[in-house]
């Protein structure tokens, strides 16, 4: 997975593929931020994580104004989050704590449902 993640990455330095961005950044950009600021957060691998900022700082330049509205939309809806898991009650390092332990099947919160994952049949 973690070769996936970073040949993906790599395509982004291909000139062709950078003007094609370039011409629909308007399309591309509002639906891949959130994946590149969680990355540039939390990804654990430094190639991904490198990869991950020059990809934003990529889009930063070609359209400064296009990244900033993006960015505050992120910010909204993060704090949209954080104020619905604090209305829930729900306290996140629990959720962590579970999650990094073999009680997770006696975690009292649904994971699924709090970190927005779906159901599949």
């Amino acid at each position: 997975m973690l070769q996936v993640a970073e040949r993906a990455l790599f395509l982004w330095n291909n000139d062709h593929i950078r003007t094609l961005i370039s011409q629909n950044r308007s399309v591309i950009l509002p639906i891949i931020f959130e994946a590149l600021e969680k990355n540039i957060q939390s990804h654990w691998n430094q190639a991904v994580h490198g990869l991950t900022v020059n990809v934003r700082k990529m889009f930063m330049e070609m359209d400064i104004q296009l990244f900033e509205e993006c960015q505050r939309q992120y910010a909204e809806e993060e704090a949209k989050a954080r104020e619905k898991r604090r209305e829930a009650g729900i306290d996140v390092a629990e959720i962590g704590r579970c999650c990094s332990t073999e009680r997770v099947k006696e975690c009292e919160y649904d994971l699924t449902e709090i970190l927005g994952l779906r159901h599949y049949p």
